[in-house]
């Protein structure tokens, strides 16, 4: 019972690592198809640009939320729609002009040209890091996709095998008390039987 407790968080684990590898993967697909992608509330994706070095180096892995506009400070890194470039940008809060923010890369001479409001705000950086796993997935996205696919098969195949065995065992042992049983009860019938039969004789 113990084996299968351990078996299963160890699988539980495997599954919670690939599925962050996927959900980084396929943020990063959708960024630079203009999109981003969502998972329990928050957005996830991969910096490919150096306009925010070196408070965010090219690779990091970031994760925002959808918080309230009002809320968006000076100073703030967030992430905002622009019409211009037909994509998102990840750029920091450096201004606050009647109601609309006005935008800068750390890493640029001038500010954006576009102002933020609440239509093209999209959400609030709450998470930079990881930047040596960021570089190796967008280098070899679909290698890396390809490796998780693979080892998440190969795992499930393993776990598969095991739990047949498991089950077998399992199964056997079933089997081998039921004859126990079946013996257990056909001695005690003998036994039965042969006290039955002394008890005869003595009457």
């Amino acid at each position: 019972m113990k084996k299968i407790i351990l078996r299963t968080i160890s699988g539980i684990c495997i599954v919670i690592v690939i599925m962050a590898m996927v959900l980084i993967v396929m943020g990063t697909v959708s960024i630079r198809k203009g999109k981003l992608m969502n998972a329990f509330g928050y957005s996830y994706s991969i910096v490919a640009s150096p306009s925010m070095e070196p408070a965010i180096k090219t690779g990091a892995i970031i994760i925002s939320k959808h918080l309230a506009f009002e809320d968006v400070e000076i100073g703030d890194i967030i992430i905002y729609w622009s019409a211009k470039y037909n994509r998102y940008i990840v750029h920091r809060v450096v201004n606050q002009i009647d109601g609309k923010l006005e935008m800068k890369g750390d890493n640029n001479t001038a500010i954006d040209e576009e102002y933020v409001t609440e239509n093209n705000y999209y959400g609030t950086v709450v998470f930079i890091g990881l930047a040596f796993i960021g570089i190796i997935i967008l280098k070899s996205q679909s290698l890396i996709l390809g490796v998780i696919v693979l080892l998440f098969a190969l795992y499930l195949f393993i776990e598969i095998k095991d739990l047949r065995s498991i089950i077998k065992a399992n199964r056997k042992e079933k089997e081998q008390e039921e004859q126990y049983q079946k013996a257990r009860e056909k001695m005690r019938e003998e036994l039965l039987k042969e006290f039955e039969e002394e008890l005869k004789k003595n009457s």
